[in-house]
């Protein structure tokens, strides 16, 4: 079997998730990607901002109140930005397995199905309403009920409501029926294809254990359709042995020079199980932090080189550089024009770069 190195894999990665090639517009990338993580809205717009030439935060926020992007509740029970167009995939996979907002339910001797239903009500009478609105409706058990999401997780599974994207935090929630378009259908298994061919698209070269690790599906839930779905799709195996896949026209292993400041819970460091393509044994626990929280990544011509955070104090804003090793004075300048370029997206006047 032809074996591909970590350096081709790697480019191969950055050129299918956009960071080479950008993606005509916002609603591309989160088609493309399935899905940008949002637990932290600043976050999925940088990711995004990466992604998409000329993008500022007036379109951004344009599009948010059109509901060209929304915020819902999928892989691996965590909130992304999608299309619309998706939301038809995510309630064939999703809605009916037990998941832990059932579980806490029925653990609290809560008819989640009835409150669900009250929720909609209000939904069907206001279009949309506020988070206070919904805490009023679930009553003294509101804080409880919607910790990380809550029954607002399932409210999204069962096609009931999406989230309006907002920084820093999610106040607006509309009913289905404020979409321009009424999301696809899937039944179970055609959604299961769909899901695998743009995974391996989009994130290609990568393994079945990959997919499963992006999903959260069981083995047995999309085995089955490994056949069909990627059956033109390239197989081969990476520097330990593991069988990938990617497709042929996606696929572009040649290194690009720049420097990439890529967001928390970027696209391309949730969606592997195996995380040595990018870091080193020693290296893994910079990005991958305790508690299910991934950093923000400084990446020099293709290869870590730490990771970095920022600090806003009114209208300025402070980056902090944490590398893993020296960085040299050219590659500093670079890197100074990336966060200027950076600040004037967020808004902000540079105030600074430390190095930790």
């Amino acid at each position: 079997m032809q074996k591909l190195t970590d350096e081709a894999i790697r480019h191969a990665r950055f050129y299918n998730s956009g960071l080479y090639e950008p993606f005509l517009s916002c609603q591309e990338a989160a088609s493309r990607l399935f899905g940008i993580q949002a637990q932290y809205q600043q976050f999925a717009d940088i990711n995004l901002y990466n992604r998409v030439d000329g993008l500022d935060k007036e379109r951004l926020t344009d599009l948010y109140q059109q509901s060209g992007l929304i915020k819902l509740w999928g892989q691996r029970m965590t909130v992304h930005l999608y299309e619309s167009a998706d939301w038809g995939i995510l309630q064939a996979l999703y809605q009916e397995r037990h998941n832990w907002v059932k579980k806490q339910f029925a653990e609290r001797e809560l008819d989640l199905d009835i409150l669900l239903a009250e929720m909609e009500e209000l939904l069907l009478t206001k279009g949309q309403v506020d988070k206070g609105e919904i805490a009023a409706l679930l009553g003294e058990n509101s804080k409880e009920l919607m910790t990380w999401g809550g029954i607002l997780i399932q409210a999204t599974l069962d096609g009931l409501l999406y989230c309006v994207p907002e920084t820093p935090k999610t106040r607006l929630y509309r009913h289905n029926r404020l979409l321009e378009a009424t999301p696809a259908q899937y039944d179970k298994d055609a959604a299961v294809i769909e899901m695998l061919r743009r995974y391996f698209c989009a994130y290609g070269p990568a393994s079945l254990r990959d997919f499963r690790h992006w999903s959260g599906l069981k083995a047995a839930d999309f085995m089955p359709f490994i056949n069909e779905a990627l059956a033109d799709f390239t197989v081969v195996s990476d520097e330990r042995g593991s069988v990938v896949y990617y497709h042929p026209d996606y696929f572009f292993p040649e290194v690009r020079k720049g420097i990439m400041m890529l967001g928390k819970f970027d696209p391309l460091f949730v969606c592997y199980a195996d995380k040595r393509w990018i870091a080193a044994e020693d290296e893994i626990s910079l990005i991958w932090r305790k508690a299910g929280q991934i950093e923000s990544v400084l990446l020099i011509d293709g290869k870590l080189r730490g990771t970095w955070r920022y600090q806003i104090q009114g209208g300025k804003v402070q980056f902090r550089l944490f590398p893993n090793r020296k960085i040299s004075k050219p590659d500093l300048k670079r890197i100074e024009v990336k966060c200027q370029e950076l600040a004037q997206f967020m808004g902000k006047e540079l105030q600074g770069i430390i190095m930790e």
